[in-house]
Formats: C-alpha cells, sequence, structure tokens
C-alpha cells in the first residue's frame, strides 16, 4: 500500500497537483505531534496541580497559537489530497484523508454548539486564540503599568538615599511587608520624620516609607489581576482543547505517515 501511495505521488499531474505544493506547506510546519504531547499534559492535568508561572504561560500561549497554525496547515494538505482523490488509487492516501476530515457524529463544543467537521472545529479555536489574543494584550498592558511602578519606586530609592546619605540603603521585603526601606544602623539619624519603623537588627532598621505605602494597593491589584488573567487564558483554553486530542492525534499521526510518503 505504501509503495502504491509513493507511486502516486510520483506521477507527473498529481507531482504538480499534490506533491509539490504539499511539500511546500510542509517545509514551515512546525512538530505538532511534539506540542499536541504537551499541550495533552497541561490539559489532562488536575487544575490545583498547574504551575502558575508569568513567563512560562505566555510561552504556552505561544505554543498554542503555533499549534493551531500547524494543525490548519494539516488541514490544508488533507483538503488538497482530498481534491484530487479521484486521481489516487491508494487507499491509504484517499481512504486516511476522509477518517481524519469526517466526523461520525458532531463534535460538541458547548451547550450551544457542535462542530460538524474538522475545519469549524479548527475555526472555534482559531476564534479563541482571537479572544485570547486581547486577554494577552490586557496582560502586557498590566506588565507595563507594572513597569512604570517600579521604575518609580526605583527613583524614590535613589531619592531616599541621596537623603540619608548611604548608598546601602535598599528595598527588602520580608514576610507580606513589601519594598521595605532597610537603613544601616549609622545612618538612622538622617532617616525622613515621615517614614514609620518596620523592624530592626543590630545593623539596620527598617522602615515603610509613605511613598511605598501610595504604590503597594497599585501593586497588589496588579499582581492579581496579572496572574488570574494569564492563568484564565492556559487553563481554560488548553483543558477545552485536550477535550478533543483523538481528532488532533489523527492529524498529527496521518501528516506523519504523508510526510514519510513524499
Amino acid at each position: 500500500e505504501r509503495q502504491v501511495s509513493v507511486s502516486d505521488l510520483m506521477e507527473q499531474d498529481n507531482m504538480e497537483n499534490i506533491t509539490e505544493p504539499c511539500i511546500k506547506m510542509l517545509q514551515h510546519m512546525p512538530d505538532v505531534q511534539r506540542m499536541l504531547a504537551k499541550i495533552h499534559e497541561i490539559g489532562s492535568t488536575d487544575e490545583e496541580a498547574v504551575m502558575f508561572d508569568a513567563e512560562l504561560d505566555k510561552k504556552r500561549i505561544l505554543m498554542f497559537v503555533k499549534t493551531l497554525q500547524g494543525l490548519r496547515t494539516i488541514y490544508n494538505i488533507l483538503q488538497l489530497v482530498s481534491s484530487h482523490s479521484d486521481c489516487l488509487k491508494s487507499l491509504l492516501l484517499t481512504r486516511g484523508v476522509q477518517e481524519v476530515l469526517k466526523f461520525e457524529e458532531p463534535v460538541k463544543l458547548h451547550d450551544e454548539l457542535n462542530a460538524q467537521d474538522l475545519d469549524t472545529l479548527l475555526q472555534y479555536y482559531e476564534q479563541c486564540v482571537s479572544h485570547e489574543d486581547a486577554k494577552a494584550r490586557a496582560y502586557d498592558k498590566l506588565e507595563k503599568q507594572h513597569a512604570e511602578i517600579m521604575k518609580q519606586l526605583d527613583e524614590h530609592l535613589t531619592e531616599v538615599r541621596e537623603e540619608i546619605g548611604c548608598e546601602s540603603v535598599r528595598f527588602v521585603d520580608l514576610r507580606k511587608d513589601k519594598f521595605l526601606i532597610e537603613v544601616p544602623v549609622a545612618y538612622v539619624k538622617n532617616v525622613p520624620s515621615s517614614f514609620k519603623k518596620s523592624s530592626e537588627t543590630r545593623q539596620v532598621v527598617r522602615y515603610f516609607s509613605p511613598v511605598v505605602n501610595e504604590f503597594k494597593p497599585q501593586l497588589v491589584d496588579l499582581a492579581e489581576s496579572r496572574e488570574n488573567l494569564l492563568r484564565g487564558i492556559v487553563k481554560d483554553i488548553f483543558r477545552q482543547f485536550d477535550r478533543h486530542f483523538v481528532i488532533w492525534s489523527k492529524m498529527a499521526n496521518w501528516i506523519a505517515q504523508f510526510d514519510c510518503l513524499v
């Protein structure tokens, strides 16, 4: 059967209409099988076991986008082969394509929507990506706001160092208290009267700064918003996408076989 498939694809007309266009598409396709395995691992993991990491989750979103692009390429190749099935003798190509393209029954997406075919299913997740892109842009906006506050805090620390006359003054975090200003004992006499003492050791005294206190609520809100937004993107879409893992695997397995033939 493999020999029949290769012979089909090597025929002159099929070379021009099927084989060569498919080779071009395959050249730019990512490793879909590997990415599907990673998505399946995350999507099938209990919610509480999925660790939140902002940078890692941003990479996961990009991986999901690339996976969809790869699946769309596979779909385009399937459609191309299907459209020329009358010219093919190989059941491996003709029957295999139809087994991947056609659903025995509609695939349920949610209460009010079913996917009747592979194209509809892919379109649904491509639209989801557009929606998630909007969330990702919102996350980037939060990141910029956070960076701006951190810049202002750095400027405040520079001013405090100049006022106290000590370059060793620094921010420290102790449990829930963030951005405490730590001052060596020898320079305590220069600390502004508006600062409130938090704790001390033999070497240093730590203070709450009025400026820092103004920014704290914003930093807390930003941190919670960033985490909730990004966690929601990854958790929800990966879990739903993984419900159709059998379909995605069929596509990936078919393209792996087809790639060996061309």
